[in-house]
């Protein structure tokens, strides 16, 4: 079975590839993952307030223009006394995407007069699965390929895809959406949980529709399944460590793996080895809450 991750990053492929190894076993052979980057899609705009729907939203805008299912993440860090700042907007904290050096000195001196007592935190991650209607598990990734180039070609319409795919999210926010723990549950169209043994499905039995003369997309999305992790800690006042990305040189995690850095102090997570960050991290956590709905995928095929 084939699963497209929505990602331009290979590395993130790598990862997931690996917790599924882990989580899966043996049944980790019948998943063949391939990334939306290799297939030419375009990122869809993250117009979500929360994790959760971000994640939805990359997910449902990759099954619905190749049919095959799809899994993505959102993940950021939350400061406590910050009231969950700086979330969502964690890579672009200090105005500049993806500037590590400039959003943790931001970060340091918003919180420079907290007492260390009261420096928690914790990384969070949503990771989402959507499958599309009509879904073969035999379709191949040519086919996909294909779909992903037809919607490039359609790459004027973009933005109104994205609207409507956020918008269909949210007029479905009643209609069972499925979180892990620690959700949080007040974003708009994102009100119901489901805490039954089926948690986290939503069958949507309506094709996308023209939006303002917009192109539909290629599938709609027949179930969707999102899930969080956390890795909680706190954050420290100088950073240590070349490993990781992000705000890694700060934070220090409640989990540790048993040892210490060269003075004795526990380890951040840029100290640790991508082994001992993968066991604890929140992104393992969050795909591992995703087993079962992709183990009932394999199962139904």
């Amino acid at each position: 079975m084939r699963i497209i991750v929505a990602t331009h990053n290979e590395g993130k492929l790598v990862e997931i590839r690996r917790i599924l190894q882990q989580d899966l076993g043996a049944q980790a052979d019948e998943v063949e993952l391939v990334s939306a980057g290799s297939l030419g899609l375009p990122d869809p705009v993250e117009t979500g307030t929360t994790f959760e729907e971000n994640a939805l939203l990359k997910a449902r805008d990759v099954a619905s223009r190749t049919g095959l299912p799809a899994i993505a993440d959102d993940s950021g860090l939350i400061v406590d006394v910050l009231g969950a700042a700086p979330g969502i907007l964690s890579a672009r904290w200090s105005g500049v995407h993806g500037d590590d050096e400039a959003n943790n000195a931001l970060l340091l001196a918003q919180i420079a007069d907290i007492p260390d007592a009261h420096r928690t935190a914790r990384f969070r991650c949503a990771a989402a699965l959507a499958v599309p209607e009509g879904f073969a598990a035999d379709a191949s990734v040519s086919d996909a390929a294909e779909a992903g180039a037809m919607a490039v070609d359609d790459a004027a319409d973009s933005d109104h895809a994205n609207a409507d795919v956020a918008a269909d999210a949210d007029d479905r926010g009643t209609n069972g959406v499925g979180f892990g723990t620690d959700t949080d549950f007040s974003a708009a169209g994102i009100a119901e949980h489901d805490r039954g043994g089926e948690r986290g499905a939503v069958e949507d039995g309506d094709r996308n529709a023209d939006n303002d003369g917009a192109t539909p997309t290629p599938y709609a999305i027949a179930a969707q399944y999102v899930q969080t992790g956390d890795m909680p800690g706190c954050i420290i006042r100088t950073p240590r460590g070349k490993q990781g990305f992000g705000y890694d040189p700060l934070f220090v995690p409640d989990d540790q793996p048993g040892r210490t850095n060269e003075h004795g102090d526990p380890l951040t997570s840029a100290e640790m080895t991508p082994a001992e960050k993968n066991t604890i991290s929140h992104r393992g956590k969050a795909i591992a809450a995703l087993m079962p709905s992709i183990e009932r995928l394999l199962s139904n095929r």
